[in-house]
This record gives structure tokens, C-alpha cells and sequence, in this order.
């Protein structure tokens, strides 16, 4: 049946008729299929092998003169184009539980775990009971790694209000800034309503049709993560949008982001993924951007002012700026902290009109639950003091909390006593938590804006504190030198401590501390803080420590593409980027080393990256950034012979992807450049496949015809002249300005045959009546030229 589909989608392919739409198609099934190359093709799983099978169904009669290769691609075009329906057969619960079957299947249970996921559904469904989907989701068995299903997965559904029962104790530490109870709040409606939350739920419908990222952006504690998770939830209770929640975008690998864009396609409506300090996880952004779609909306939050390491090439990011509060906002908060609020709190007016403006709702609310933040934060320590060691550990966390870092939790905990380990002491539940990563164990603070209170109320000496930290860090963890080292770059950075930190010689000495096992990045971090702090001379002698060999991950790797900006640093630099991208399969940055080595490299540092990506993106099946730098490499490589070293990567590449305009543009700059026939004749056709499926062409669009008609010369004129003349007609036909239609009638005069003459003609007189000046008179000449050649040619 798919080979029927193929062959009919091959039919309309060949015709050119403007505006034609190529089918979809829809497969009924009276009972569900058991086998599992079948649930494979629902679920959309395998689809390249199963194309395979497909085309090979598809006899020679029926191709239309179409290529293999083409052939293949459409048939993975009419898979793609496919829909399944299951119908009810004569015993209605066998066609129930069948068609329950097939949909579990597509959800992701794996084919044998089915019975036992129905089984306990069956035992689920009483008389009047309400289901939100992550109610079903936890009886389901054998959900596969990476499933939003999952708990342990990066990205989790939402789970119901059942799962959210708010308690005393719960909403105590929300009011005490608790982020980790925000969801819950959220849930039970305990949240003060914010008229932006509707202009921010249509902002994300209207992101729906292309997929994007919507920003909230706030000061820290103007209530950006409630926001965002009442606006997420409200899309949840009314299914607007399946939501889920990234706790730990850190975490996400390519596994992750398959299973997600997997649960995308089988939702049948919108995906809505929620995260928080979207700028701390630029691995997350970069990946984000290779996966842009449809229906794959994320809401993130920020402090204002961040932007992404490397400029997105298909993720646009729309920001809402989190604006003051209003009048109705106060009166709101004092019913909610009523119970909480200390007897004879009085706030002056002119304290509240300060919060306010300034859009600080957890600061007002905190006041007016004591009175002022001091008073708040006194009110939290006062209980603690006597706790002696385990209190003051518990001052060395809120001094990272201050300036919203977490901790590695091996920094806390080999150092601090059994009996002194506050994380587990029931006096600080509520404002420690320990965040459970994939890869990592961290504590944290509640909020910054509290733990910035309790330091200032304690009279913690944070410069001392820092040095303490340099000296107990062990320098060669990882996670614990890097915590450190962006801690003392937020203190260094701290106008109010440049008194304290500037010339003092034991910080100093403390910095330089963590310079033996530092890489490359940390040297250049360590380096930043010292010119911060006055140390201009240390600064410039750390840095001169910052050797090739200290690059050792992809944070290494990205602060050594942005610091060679000239020939020379990025030559020295080379032979360190091109070892460590050779070894590191899934390492980042790889398309900025490729676009330096394209305006740095030598000619043979050129031709040795060409053969390693080669060689790496035919494993990786084509990734379309990665794709695209190295064809643009060879493209514009100062030695024609890298773009002939290249060329042959193209048709692999048509094998593997589907087509864009812009991959399918870097092919044709690569092909014209190598001046390559026998892939100009495989590429044509292709080109012009893609052109001819799009119903409305774009200006990315445009300028793939352009490019390709340059391919067409020679021997391809007769071969495939008709059928390109035709489409770039139909494209001047659809374009409205002067110079894009002048061009596409030049190109189709260019690479007309004699059976698309008359076409072309008419095109050229539509031209002339339209536009009757020099230039197009020049056309008019021109294809008087080709039509005379044409005829002579005939004679």
C-alpha cells in the first residue's frame, strides 16, 4: 500500500502545473497491526529502512524517469505524508483494547510491555475518575530512556493535582521563595494573578506554526518562574498544550532530544517545554537550534541582559520583559501572607511603591511578611544560630545562593562533619535542596534574594569565605574548580566588594591557587578576574598560561574559537582543535572550528578538516550546521582542488536528509564551485523536486533557482532544460519584483529547450508589456538569439 502511495506521490511530482499540492495520504486498518515493522511505521520509527523497502516495491514503469536515489526520496515523502486509522470490528471491547493497544505502541510502550500497561489501566478506570495525562502516563510500564514519561528523564510531563497535594509546610516554603515548590503552588492556585499571563499564553499559541523559543526576562525575584509556570499550566489543565518540564537541561543528549522530538510528532497538538536560566545551559540553546519545528514551543526565563555564546541560525527567540506591578498585586499578596505575616507588620508606603516599580514581587512579599528583608531574613537565621558548625556551613552555601549559584554537593560533603551536614538537619528543610541531575548532585538555596538577606543579616565576610573556598576546592574536580572559579567571578564583579578584593594579597594568592589544573577556559576566566580586581600585571602573566594543551571539553574548545580572531592564533591553535574534534564524536563547536577554518586555515589544514568531517558526517547522517560550514568551506577554499575533494560528499548527503532550501543551496554553491557534471545531474533534479513541492516560494527559495539554473549547461540542457524552464516560469509567474523576475526569465532563457520555447516566449512578451525599458529589451534580444539557435539547430 505505501508502494501505491509512493507511486502516485511520484505521479503529481512530475506535474507542473502552478500551485498543485501533493497528496496526503491516509492508511485504515479494520484491526491493528501486530507485527512490528508495522507499529514501527506508526510510530514513526526506522522510517530510512522501511523507505528502502518501499521504493524497491516501485517497478520501473512507474517511475517517471525519476533516478534511485529520487525515487527513494519520495518514497520516504509519502511515508512521511501517511496517517493511520484504526476502525472498531463486530466485539466492540476487542476493538477497544485493540485500538488502546496501537495507541500505547505509539506513545512509546514497547510492544511486549502493552498487556501489562493495559492491565493496570483497566484496574485505573472507576466510575467517575478524571485522568490528566501524566495520571495515565504512571501506569504505563517499559517507557524506553529518555521518555518524558519518565522521572529520571531530562524533560518530564507535567503531573496531576493529585501528585501535588499542598501542605502546610509546602506552602510555608513557597512563601519563603522556594522554587522547588513552585509548581505545587502553581497547581493549587496559590500564585497572585498577573495580567501578563494572557498576552504571554497567545505570544506562545502564535509560536505554534514555526516552533521558537519565548523569554521571560526579569530581575531575579520579579516572579518570572511562577509566571511561566502558571501560564504553563493553565495550557496543561486546558490542553492547549502537552506540557513538559526540564528540570535539567544540563542533562539533555541526543537520546534525550529524539525521544522528545518523537513524543512531538505523536502528540497531535502542541508541545510546550518549560526551563529556567535558559543562559546557563548554551549546550541546550545549540542544540535547541539544530531542531527547531513545528509545534515545539519552549518557555524559558532569564536575567535581562544574556544572549546565546554563537548567534542562532533557524531558533528565533521572542522576549517578554517582565514589567512593574499594580495596586491589585499588594492587596493579593496580603491575603496570601496574612497567616504568615508577623503581628504589627507595617510597611511604608513609599517601600511599596519602590517594590513595585521595580517589578520585585518576592521582595515585597517577604516584607510584608516581616516587615522588611532584614527582618525576613532574621527572622529564618534566629532559630539557627545555636547550630554552630552546621549553621555557619550553611552561611558558606548562602554566599554561593547570593549570587544564584548552586553547589557541587562533593564540595559540601566531603568537607563538612556528619553531625555538622545541614542538608540533612530538619532545621534548614525548606531552604537547602538537593537537585538530582543525570550527570550531577548539587545544593542549593532557596532563592538568591533570601540567601543575599541572610548574608547581609549575618555579617558574613564573603571575601574570606571565597578564599576559604579556593583554598578547601578540590582543584581537580571538575564541577568543583569550575564552581569556584564562576563564583569568584561574580564577587569580583560585585561593585559593593571592590574595596575589599582590590590589592588584597591573600585573595589574590587564592586565585592563582586553582591555576595548576586549570584548562583552557579556566585560565582565561582566572585571568578576567584578576584584571577585574586591579591585578592588570598577574592577569597578563596567568594568561600566558593558557597553552593548547589545557583544552580538554567543549568549553575549552569554545573560548579558544572565540579568542582566535587572527591567522596566526587559530594556525597555532589548530593542530590541539583538529586532534580533539577527531577523538570527540559528540563534541560541540564543531561548525564554528569549521567556519574558522574556512577564513583561517591554511590550504592544508583546509584539506585535512574536509577528509576528518567527511568522514564524521557520514557517520552522523548529514547533520544540516555541520553540512552546511563544511560545503561552504570547499566552496570558498583559496585552492579549487578542496571543493573537487569535496564534491563526492554530496550525493551521500541527498541519501541521508530530507531536503531545506539552505542545505540544498550550500550543495549547489559546492557543485558550481567544483564545476562537477555527473553530480550537477544528480543534484538538478533533486533541486527541483524540492522547488516544485513548495506552494508558496520564499526568498531562500528564489535564490536556490538561481543558483541551480547556473548548474544547468552543456548536455544537462537537453536532459533536464524542459522541466527547469518550466518551474523558473512558474517562479516568475508568482514573483512581484522587477529585478527577481528579470533574473528567473534570464534564467530560463538560459536553459530552455526547444519544447519549453514557447513558455519561455510567453513569459518574455508578459515581461515587455510589463516592463518596456532597456534591460528587458536586452532579454527580449537575448532570447531572439536562443530561439534563432533553436531553429537552425531543428533545420
Amino acid at each position: 500500500m505505501l508502494a501505491g502511495f509512493a507511486r502516485d506521490l511520484i505521479s503529481a511530482s512530475v506535474r507542473a502545473e502552478q500551485n498543485f499540492l501533493l497528496p496526503e495520504f491516509r492508511l485504515v486498518c479494520t484491526n491493528p497491526p501486530d507485527q512490528p515493522k508495522a507499529l514501527e511505521l506508526f510510530r514513526g520509527v526506522r522510517t530510512k529502512d522501511h523507505a528502502v523497502s518501499v521504493a524497491s516495491k516501485v517497478k520501473a514503469e512507474y517511475r517517471k524517469g525519476y533516478s534511485d536515489a529520487e525515487v527513494l526520496r519520495l518514497a520516504r515523502e509519502a511515508i512521511s505524508r501517511t496517517t493511520y486509522e484504526v476502525v472498531g470490528s463486530d466485539d466492540v471491547l476487542v476493538a477497544l483494547q485493540s485500538q488502546a493497544s496501537w495507541n500505547l505502541a505509539c506513545f512509546g510502550v514497547p510492544v511486549d510491555h502493552v498487556p501489562a500497561s493495559l492491565a493496570q489501566l483497566e484496574k485505573a478506570l472507576t466510575p467517575r475518575a478524571t485522568f490528566l495525562l501524566s495520571d495515565v502516563v504512571r501506569l504505563l510500564t517499559g517507557l524506553p530512556e529518555g521518555h518524558p514519561g519518565r522521572d529520571d528523564s531530562p524533560c518530564r510531563i507535567l503531573p496531576s493535582r493529585r501528585e501535588l497535594t499542598l501542605t502546610p509546610d509546602l506552602k510555608t516554603q513557597f512563601l519563603h521563595g522556594s522554587s522547588q515548590t513552585l509548581w505545587c503552588a502553581v497547581a493549587n492556585d496559590l500564585d497572585v494573578q498577573r495580567n501578563e499571563a494572557g498576552v504571554i499564553a497567545e505570544k506562545l499559541k502564535q509560536l505554534i506554526a514555526t516552533g521558537g523559543l519565548l523569554l521571560l526576562e526579569g530581575a531575579g525575584g520579579s516572579g518570572k518562574s511562577t509566571l511561566a509556570r502558571r501560564v504553563a499550566w493553565d495550557a496543561h489543565l486546558s490542553g492547549a498544550f502537552l506540557v513538559v518540564h526540564a528540570p535539567f537541561p544540563g542533562d539533555f543528549d541526543d537520546s534525550s532530544w529524539r525521544a522528545l522530538l518523537h513524543f512531538v510528532k505523536l502528540a497531535g497538538k502542541p508541545v510546550l517545554l518549560v526551563l529556567d536560566d535558559v543562559w546557563r545551559h548554551q549546550k541546550f540553546i545549540a542544540a535547541l537550534d539544530r531542531r527547531v519545528c513545528t509545534n515545539l514551543c519552549v518557555l524559558a526565563t532569564a536575567r535581562p541582559g544574556g544572549s546565546p555564546v554563537t548567534e542562532p541560525e533557524r531558533l528565533f527567540i521572542h522576549r517578554f520583559s517582565m514589567g512593574e506591578l499594580s495596586n491589585d498585586i499588594v492587596a493579593a499578596l496580603r491575603v496570601l501572607v496574612s497567616e504568615d505575616a508577623q503581628a504589627g507588620t507595617e510597611v511604608p508606603e513609599g517601600t511599596i511603591q519602590r517594590f513595585l516599580a521595580s517589578g520585585q514581587i518576592l521582595a515585597l512579599s517577604l516584607t510584608l511578611q516581616r516587615g522588611s528583608l532584614n527582618g525576613f531574613a532574621k527572622s529564618i537565621i534566629e532559630p539557627l544560630t545555636h547550630k554552630g558548625a552546621s549553621y555557619d556551613a550553611f552561611l558558606d552555601l548562602c554566599v554561593a545562593g547570593a549570587y544564584d549559584h548552586s553547589a557541587p554537593f562533593s564540595f559540601f560533603d566531603r568537607a563538612t562533619p556528619v553531625d555538622s551536614r545541614f542538608w540533612t538537619d530538619h532545621s534548614f528543610e525548606g531552604l537547602v535542596y538537593i537537585q538530582e541531575g543525570k550527570t550531577s548532585r548539587r545544593l542549593r538555596v532557596g532563592h538568591a534574594l533570601v540567601a543575599g538577606a541572610v548574608v547581609s543579616v549575618a555579617n558574613v565576610d564573603i571575601v574570606a569565605r571565597m578564599i576559604s573556598f579556593c583554598e578547601r576546592c578540590d582543584r581537580a574536580d571538575l564541577q568543583e574548580r569550575r564552581f569556584v572559579i564562576r563564583l569568584l567571578l561574580s564577587v569580583a564583579e560585585d561593585q559593593t566588594l571592590r574595596g575589599q578584593v582590590r590589592y588584597n594579597q591573600r585573595f589574590v594568592a587564592a586565585v592563582e591557587r586553582l591555576l595548576d589544573s586549570s584548562s583552557f577556559a579556566d585560565v582565561h576566566r582566572l585571568g578576567y578576574v584578576l584584571k577585574l580586581i586591579g591585578e592588570q600585571e598577574r592577569a597578563a602573566r596567568v594568561l600566558m598560561a593558557a597553552s593548547v594543551d589545557r583544552i580538554r571539553d567543549d568549553v575549552d574548545v569554545g573560548i579558544a574559537l572565540s579568542r582566535s580572531s587572527v591567522r596566526e592564533e587559530f594556525i597555532a591553535l589548530f593542530p590541539v582543535l583538529f586532534d580533539y574534534f577527531g577523538r570527540q564524536e559528540k563534541a560541540q563547536g564543531r561548525r564554528r572550528f569549521l567556519q574558522r577554518i574556512q577564513h583561517f586555515g591554511t590550504p592544508d589544514q583546509q584539506r585535512q578538516t574536509v577528509e576528518q568531517t567527511g568522514n564524521w558526517l557520514i557517520a552522523q547522517q548529514f547533520p544540516s550546521e555541520e553540512t552546511r560550514a563544511l560545503f561552504y568551506l570547499a566552496t570558498y577554499a583559496s585552492d579549487a582542488s578542496i571543493a573537487k575533494q569535496t564534491v563526492p560528499l554530496i550525493p551521500l548527503f541527498l541519501k541521508a536528509r530530507e531536503d531545506t532550501a539552505d542545505d540544498l543551496r550550500a550543495a549547489v554553491r559546492l557543485t558550481n564551485r567544483s564545476d562537477d557534471i555527473d553530480v550537477a545531474r544528480i543534484l538538478v533534479p533533486r533541486v527541483i523536486s524540492f522547488l516544485e513541492s513548495v506552494d508558496v516560494w520564499s526568498a531562500s527559495d528564489f535564490g536556490l533557482a538561481q543558483k541551480m539554473a547556473r548548474l544547468i549547461h552543456g548536455s544537462l540542457i537537453e536532459e533536464l532544460g524542459t522541466r527547469s524552464s518550466i518551474l523558473l516560469i512558474r517562479m516568475f509567474d508568482q514573483a512581484n519584483e522587477w529585478r527577481r523576475k528579470r533574473w528567473l526569465l534570464q534564467a530560463a532563457i538560459g536553459v530552455s529547450s526547444v519544447s519549453s520555447l514557447e513558455k519561455v516566449k510567453e513569459a518574455v512578451d508578459s515581461m515587455i508589456r510589463q516592463y518596456p525599458d532597456r534591460e528587458t529589451s536586452q532579454l527580449k534580444a537575448h532570447f531572439s538569439r536562443v530561439l534563432e539557435l533553436a531553429n537552425s539547430t531543428t533545420v
